[in-house]
Order: C-alpha cells, then sequence, then structure tokens
C-alpha cells in the first residue's frame, strides 16, 4: 500500500513538473499566479498549515514580482526607448481621465508609488467664461438645471482632459433659484396654489379632524 501511495505520489509530482514548466509566469498577474499554485497544492494534496498559508502566499507572489519590476525613472524622458515602443500610450499623459489605465500598464514593468507630475502634460487654465471653451465642451455648459447636477462628476472629467482647474466657475452655472419653503399657513400659501386646497380651517365650520376622515 505504501509503494503504490508512494508511486502515485511521483506521478502527481511529475505531471505538475510537467505542467509548470509549459506556463509562461511572465505573462502572469500575481492573482492568476495565486490560483496556480492553488491548483497545484490542490492536486498534491497539501494541506494548508493553517488560515493565514493563502494570505502567506499571496503576499509572497506579490515580493517577489516587485523585486522584478524596475524603478519607474522620475521623468517619462528617461524611460528607455525599446520599453516606450511597447506601451499601449504616449507620455507625458494628455487626458487625465486615462490615468488609471497608464498606471496600471506601466506597474508591469517598473515600480512606484503615485505618478509625478512629470507623467502630466501641462494643461492650460480653465477659462473664466464657458463661452471660452473649447468647442466640444461647450455642449455641457451652462448647466441650466438641477437634474444635470447628477452629471457634475462627468462633466469634470471632460473638463481635466483639456484643463487644470481646481472648482468649476459658479459662470457655468445659470440655475434658476431654489424653490420656497412650504408655508406653515394656509393663509401663507400663493393664491395661484389656494385653490388645491378646498378646506380652510379659518372659514369652514366642520372639524379638520372629520374633514380629513
Amino acid at each position: 500500500a505504501n509503494t503504490r501511495k508512494t508511486i502515485n505520489s511521483m506521478l502527481k509530482q511529475m505531471l505538475i513538473s510537467q505542467y509548470l514548466s509549459n506556463i509562461n509566469f511572465t505573462t502572469y498577474t500575481s492573482f492568476m499566479i495565486y490560483k496556480t499554485i492553488y491548483y497545484v497544492r490542490g492536486f498534491l494534496q497539501i494541506q494548508n498549515e493553517n488560515e493565514q498559508t493563502p494570505k502567506l502566499i499571496r503576499t509572497t507572489i506579490n515580493n517577489v514580482l516587485q523585486e522584478k519590476l524596475i524603478p519607474l525613472p522620475p521623468n517619462p524622458n528617461e524611460i528607455p526607448e525599446h520599453i516606450q515602443e511597447i506601451l499601449p500610450f504616449t507620455l507625458p499623459i494628455t487626458q487625465r481621465s486615462y490615468t488609471r489605465a497608464t498606471v496600471n500598464a506601466l506597474r508591469k514593468i517598473f515600480r512606484f508609488d503615485k505618478l509625478t507630475d512629470n507623467y502630466f502634460a501641462k494643461l492650460p487654465t480653465l477659462p473664466e467664461r464657458y463661452q471660452d471653451l473649447l468647442p466640444e465642451l461647450q455642449t455641457y455648459f451652462p448647466i441650466t438645471n438641477r437634474q444635470s447636477l447628477q452629471y457634475l462628476s462627468y462633466f469634470r472629467r471632460k473638463l481635466a482632459d483639456h484643463y487644470t482647474f481646481t472648482a468649476i466657475p459658479s459662470s457655468y452655472f445659470q440655475l434658476p433659484p431654489p424653490k420656497q419653503p412650504l408655508p406653515t399657513t394656509y393663509q401663507e400659501l400663493n393664491y395661484k396654489v389656494r385653490g388645491l386646497f378646498l378646506f380652510n380651517s379659518s372659514t369652514s365650520k366642520i372639524p379638520l379632524a372629520k374633514a380629513v376622515v
């Protein structure tokens, strides 16, 4: 029985060795590597020492991958030409909405915490008048109804692709004045809406409690 178990174990190890040798780990993300190791451990019936084992494996994978990365140069012009040629974008970044995609791509090759200002193209300041915006942006302004405010973050992203600013100028908004609060008494209602309320407590002989019923 022990001999059969030993042979079975050796056969599994041989199959796993062939399986791993055919994988190009340089194209794998840390998650894909972890899933591969998870499969291998299951196939070889390797038990976790404790509940922290999976976390330890993921941490080890991330540390190894980080050590293989090269430090990101402080200036994009210092990135070697052969690397720039394989990047799916140009540097410096001209449209801020592409920042996340750019960072994700650079992290495949370089090690860094965040991009420095040198990696972003210098953009003009946002005009004070929306009429001076680029033609393709003028369609969003001025904002004239409050329903459009739900898209404000989208408008900001569109502006940030072409200009630098901290806040959208007030001149970009032409919203109607806020509605007045509802009066606490019937007598304070506008005459245009009083007719909607047939019950007048000051003239009616019927108590309010009965009128409501």
